[in-house]
Formats: structure tokens, sequence, C-alpha cells
């Protein structure tokens, strides 16, 4: 379980709002939980995106990506 004093890193996920493998309402959960507990976290949904859909490769999300490496490993 989470708690205010879980010690860590900052998380970066992403879940498809199609997925039917795992419904992306566990990712918004955890989301809640962990800012909640006043933790760094980021969610982004994928519109439309299945579990492991290609999609998740898009310029849209490699851009995500790279904000959140450079946000949290500045030069």
């Amino acid at each position: 379980s989470i708690h205010e004093d879980t010690i860590f890193s900052p998380i970066l996920m992403f879940h498809g709002t199609k997925d039917r493998t795992v419904f992306c309402e566990q990712s918004v959960a955890l989301f809640r939980k962990l800012k909640d507990c006043g933790k760094d976290a980021s969610l982004t949904l994928v519109r439309g995106a299945d579990h492991g859909s290609c999609i998740f490769w898009s310029d849209k999300v490699l851009k995500v990506v790279a904000a959140f490496f450079h946000r949290c490993m500045p030069e």
C-alpha cells in the first residue's frame, strides 16, 4: 500500500482508454492515491489505445516521455 512516508522516484504512467487487458480506471485510481500522498506522479490516458498498442510510440507520447525525463533529470 502507498503512504505519505513511502519513498518513490517520480512516476510516469500511460494507459490506453480502450485497454481490454487492464482497465484504465486502475491506473487512474493508482494515480489519485499517489497524488493524495503527495507523490510526484504523472498519468497520460491515450485515447483509443489498447494494451500495448503501437500508438504508445507516437510523437505525442514520446514528447511527454522526453519532457518527463528533462524535468526529472536536468543537465
